[in-house]
């Protein structure tokens, strides 16, 4: 059995363990509910997540070899539920049935991870401000104010919305660990999921990139916040 764990909401563990079968791999999906480890989804899929997956850069999710009784016992209703698709001998296949990212694997299921109210309110601070990745420039003003530079014709997680649209972005939230970046006038935009967020690194979902689970922007330190 291998696995490795990402740091997500600031402060919260999120795991996956794999095992290796004749025709594919079992995964289960680990995370915190009220203090402790749970399994939060477990099925069978043929997708090499060792093989393929990587955070940002390749080899740079730290995977190690585990043991069975790592696994905690208790379970969440939606790893009981989807158990059954393992006894009906079903695998959960993103990249080769559905055409979608690996990273279809996380989203979802770090949705029923609760809330650290502490922490997001630190980050709802802390998101304030100008971001850069050397492509995209995004200034997150109080108020729900939104200053925007991203070149449309660049695959990149801040402009998919805005391609599929047309308007540029003028306003912001962040609610849930989900940035909404919208026109407000046309109520069109987008939905960013963010993984962790302190000073000086915003990490969000990577969904344009099929094989990186984040997409990391830096404080623009030439700017004030």
């Amino acid at each position: 059995m291998r696995m490795f764990s990402i740091t997500i909401h600031n402060n919260q563990n999120f795991e996956i363990f794999v095992e290796k079968l004749k025709l594919g791999f079992e995964l289960w999906k680990v995370g915190p509910i009220k203090g402790h480890r749970v399994i939060l989804d477990h099925y069978l899929t043929h997708d090499d997540l060792e093989a393929k997956l990587n955070y940002v850069n390749s080899g740079d999710l730290g995977w190690r070899n585990a043991k069975p009784s790592e696994l905690p016992s208790e379970k969440h209703l939606s790893a009981i539920q989807m158990e059954q698709t393992i006894k009906q001998g079903r695998y959960i296949d993103f990249e080769k049935r559905l055409n979608q990212p690996l990273v279809y694997h996380f989203a979802s299921t770090v949705n029923l991870i609760p809330i650290d109210r502490k922490a997001f309110n630190v980050a709802k601070k802390a998101i304030l401000g100008r971001w850069t990745d050397g492509i995209a420039a995004v200034d997150f003003k109080p108020e729900a104010k939104l200053d925007w530079i991203c070149p449309i014709k660049e695959p990149h997680p801040f402009n998919s919305g805005v391609r599929t649209h047309g308007y540029q972005p003028d306003w912001w939230s962040f609610v849930g660990w989900q940035l909404c970046i919208l026109n407000n006038k046309h109520k069109a935009g987008l939905r960013v999921g963010v993984l962790r967020v302190d000073e000086q690194e915003l990490h969000v979902w990577n969904e344009n990139q099929p094989h990186k689970i984040a997409h990391i922007f830096y404080r623009d330190k030439a700017s004030k916040n």
